[in-house]
C-alpha cells in the first residue's frame, strides 16, 4: 500500500500531556495495516514531546518546503508507531515478566539448596514441575 499521510492531529492546549493525543492517534493506527508506512510532520519549537518521541523511532525525511516552514517530518510502518506510543505499557509488562522469571529462578534454586543442606525433601509435584522447565 501507499504511506499515510498525517496531514493535521491535535489535541487543545490544555489537553496536551493529558493521554487524549495517543487515544487519537490510536484509534488512527487501529484503522491501518501494521506495515502501512505513516509519514507525520510537526513543529520542534512548539511540540517538543512529539518532537522527541518521533526523533527517538522514526526516520526523519524533511522535503525543502517542510524546513522553510520550520517543520520536521518522520516517516515510519504503523508497528513501529505503535511501539513508540505503547513504550510504558510494554516496559511495564517485561519488567513484570523478568521479575516473575527471576523469582521462579529463586524459588527453583532455594528449593534445591534446601535438599542439599539436608532439609526436609520438596513434594514430589513441585520437583517433577520443575525439572519440565
Amino acid at each position: 500500500g501507499s504511506d499515510v499521510n498525517v496531514w493535521l492531529a491535535g489535541v487543545r492546549p490544555t489537553a496536551r500531556r493529558s493521554g487524549q493525543f495517543r487515544r487519537l492517534l490510536e484509534a488512527l493506527l487501529a484503522e491501518l495495516p501494521w506495515t502501512t508506512p505513516l509519514t507525520m510532520t510537526t513543529f520542534p519549537d512548539k511540540f517538543p514531546v512529539m518532537f522527541a518521541l518521533l526523533t527517538a523511532g522514526a526516520q526523519r525525511c524533511d522535503e525543502p518546503a517542510d524546513t522553510a516552514k520550520g517543520k520536521a517530518r518522520f516517516r515510519a510502518p504503523v508497528w513501529q508507531i505503535v511501539l513508540m506510543v505503547r513504550r510504558r505499557q510494554i516496559a511495564l509488562a517485561s519488567l513484570c515478566i523478568v521479575g516473575l522469571a527471576s523469582a521462579a529462578v529463586l524459588y527453583l534454586r532455594r528449593d534445591s539448596s534446601d535438599a542439599q543442606c539436608g532439609a526436609v525433601p520438596s513434594p514430589p509435584r513441585v520437583v517433577a514441575l520443575a525439572k519440565r522447565f
